[in-house]
């Protein structure tokens, strides 16, 4: 997905009651009766793409020794018993594993149950219950 046309503008703004030089012509009278906030447009170059490292394949990783499951200790209760926003930032990076399958978390969004952007703002319902 590519840069939105609004991302790849940059608003100039030029100062009250002022021409800029490119515009100066034998028309400059007229440009000079322009509105006094007048707003022009300036073109970014492309963005070039951040370098990224190099992962090894999820397989590769599953058999390496860096990761040996048999090792991995299953989370207590009491690692969840804490508040929501505390919790979120502490499960990056954790593993889930159920019949075979693992993924590592890698986003978290927490709210808490009064924010509006909480699904269970309104109590619980059929729909937000899982949540």
């Amino acid at each position: 997905m590519g840069p939105t046309t609004a991302s790849r503008f940059k608003r100039l703004k030029t100062t009250a009651g002022t021409v800029p030089p490119a515009e100066l012509a034998d028309d400059s009278a007229v440009r000079s009766s322009r509105r006094p906030n007048s707003v022009g447009v300036a073109v970014r170059g492309p963005k070039t793409p951040p370098q990224l490292q190099p992962r090894p394949s999820l397989s590769a990783l599953l058999s390496s020794q860096s990761f040996p499951f048999d090792e991995w200790k299953i989370l207590p209760r009491e690692f969840f018993q804490i508040d929501a926003l505390d919790l979120a930032p502490r499960l990056l990076g954790k593993f889930l594993r159920r019949d075979g399958v693992v993924l590592q978390i890698t986003e978290v969004e927490a709210y808490r149950p009064n924010d509006s952007a909480c699904h269970g703002r309104f109590g619980i319902t059929a729909r937000t219950a899982p949540v």
